[in-house]
Formats: C-alpha cells, structure tokens, sequence
C-alpha cells in the first residue's frame, strides 16, 4: 500500500504524501512502479483485470465505476477491451 501511495495510485484515507513539497495526488512519470510477478491474466480484458478485486469481494455491481476511474487515472482508458498481450511493457 505504501508503495501505491507513494506511486499516487492510491490517495491516503488521512493526512498527504509530499514530493518534494508537492502533495502526491495522482500519477506521475518521477514516481514509477514496477511489479515483479505478472499480475494480469491473459484471458481476461484489462477491464476484467481490473475490476478482478471488486468481482471477488461481491462489489462490482455497486462499485464498478472505480474500474473506469483506475483506467483514466493511469492513462489506460483506451486499452480497457485489449487483452494483456496486446498491451506494450514499455
């Protein structure tokens, strides 16, 4: 969680994460994060990736559009019906 914070994936429930000065609030090309294990699965769209955290805690219904809302924020909108091969890592 910190490192999603400090990447600006997450905002913090209380309190602010500073840059330099600057609150982080969203992300940002100074403040990258990479994960280590493959964390998509192939056969599902990126949407259905993820959205996967929701589907499994019964929340998609009530609270589907935070998958559109991580998809803008990370600037992948336009890759939401692509699945992860289709997809560049870099």
């Amino acid at each position: 969680t910190l490192l999603r914070l400090v990447a600006g994936l997450e905002t913090p429930n209380a309190g602010e994460i500073r840059q330099d000065g600057t609150p982080i609030d969203h992300p940002d090309p100074s403040r990258i994060v990479v994960f280590q294990d493959p964390t998509l699965y192939p056969w599902r769209r990126v949407r259905d990736n993820v959205a996967l955290g929701l589907q499994a805690r019964g929340l998609l219904r009530r609270e589907g559009h935070r998958v559109d809302a991580a998809l803008r924020r990370v600037g992948l909108e336009a890759f939401a019906d692509a699945f992860p091969h289709q997809l560049s890592g870099g």
